[in-house]
């Protein structure tokens, strides 16, 4: 959206500016917003919010009034942060953070707000900032890199950070590494931002998996990790004064009988606790799982067609009532109601067109 452009909103109770990031290769110019009306599930067509390269993931912080981005380049990979324009919808750059490394493919923010994080897939690296009152990214706290690999050599020679998330009680780091396939676990300094190996320092993968994406339970009590390579879904039972996983069970992804290639995407967990989605990039689909609420297994539902091709992203809208899907290489965000008495998905006929989205995040709209 260009500088005092404004879309019309018409603020009221569920409704928010949706934000999609995208990578620009391909005619896409940046990160665009649409205004969701949560009560009818109603997109409004998309407009530029900001210009920038590859915004492969985005992150609002706590407070809703600002949001990063990784900008995930060749080289030299950067983190932009703006603030949010709450009225309007647009986007004000604030500042930038240059991490020399390649492939910033995933950023966050802690519980707080006080600390962003970024992860680089292709030289392996994490790193976290300190956030000013404004949301500009101050000081470096952290920064580590990972080493090793493991059975693929062809994916696996060398290590690939691909997540970086905080626990919900705001104590532990988790960084997904497909290269190496272990979930590292780190414990933050909530005075200073700093990170340190937890005890244990990771949680092992089946060889050949591929972690990509981890996602909590309301609760906190499980935690689930999508494999890449596998097509799989780890169920884990999470201890939160330690940080340390212990697996539950491995579920997969596609149905008995399908051989085609297939990579898994994004995992998403339904804010009641009773439904897990995961996308298939190959079959394209979303797979269903229900949750058992007192063990954290996971009870197979089927696979409902994303109506697209490569679903890289999904989220949850912040009712839990729709569940919109990024169709990455067919150009499409496409919305899905969620079914309230089994956590089903049924197509609503809205999608809007939009070259490679890739992230989707959610701000109330303001008054």
């Amino acid at each position: 959206m260009a500088a005092g452009a404004v879309l019309s909103a018409g603020a009221g109770t569920n409704v928010y500016w949706a934000y999609v990031g995208t990578y620009t290769g391909k005619g896409s110019k940046g990160i665009y917003v649409s205004r969701f009306d949560a009560g009818t599930g109603t997109l409004s067509p998309l407009t530029l919010a900001a210009a920038a390269p590859n915004p492969c993931f985005l992150a609002v912080r706590p407070g809703n009034e600002s949001l990063i981005t990784a900008a995930d380049v060749a080289t030299n990979g950067t983190v932009l942060a703006y603030g949010i324009d709450r009225k309007s919808g647009g986007l004000q750059a604030l500042n930038e953070q240059v991490c020399g490394s390649k492939g910033i493919c995933h950023v966050s923010f802690d519980g707080t707000g006080k600390y962003a994080f970024a992860a680089s897939y292709g030289s392996a690296q994490i790193f976290a900032w300190q956030v000013g009152a404004d949301g500009r990214l101050g000081n470096l706290t952290a920064s580590t890199q990972h080493t090793g690999g493991s059975v693929n050599r062809a994916r696996q020679a060398s290590a690939h950070a691909h997540q970086i998330i905080t626990d919900p009680g705001n104590r532990f780091v988790f960084v997904c590494d497909l290269g190496m396939d272990k979930v590292m676990a780190y414990r933050l300094d909530a005075a200073n931002g700093a990170l340190t190996a937890a005890e244990p320092a990771f949680t092992a993968i089946a060889p050949g998996s591929g972690p990509r994406h981890l996602a909590f339970a309301p609760g906190g009590q499980f935690a689930y990790v999508i494999n890449e390579m596998g097509s799989t879904v780890i169920a884990f039972k999470y201890a939160a004064e330690t940080g340390q996983l212990s697996e539950l069970g491995t579920y997969p992804t596609l149905p008995a009988g399908f051989t085609n290639a297939n990579t898994g995407a994004e995992i998403v967990v339904h804010p009641s606790g009773k439904y897990l989605y995961a996308s298939n990039r190959g079959m394209d689909s979303v797979a269903i799982f229900g949750i058992d609420p007192v063990s954290g297994r996971l009870t197979p539902a089927g696979q409902v067609a994303t109506q697209g091709h490569t679903p890289r992203f999904m989220t949850l809208d912040p009712t839990g009532n729709y569940l919109l899907v990024g169709n990455q290489d067919s150009g499409s965000l496409v919305e899905f109601r969620v079914k309230a008495e089994d956590g089903g998905l049924a197509p609503t006929g809205q999608a809007l067109e939009i070259n490679s989205p890739v992230s989707v995040v959610f701000v109330p709209v303001a008054e």
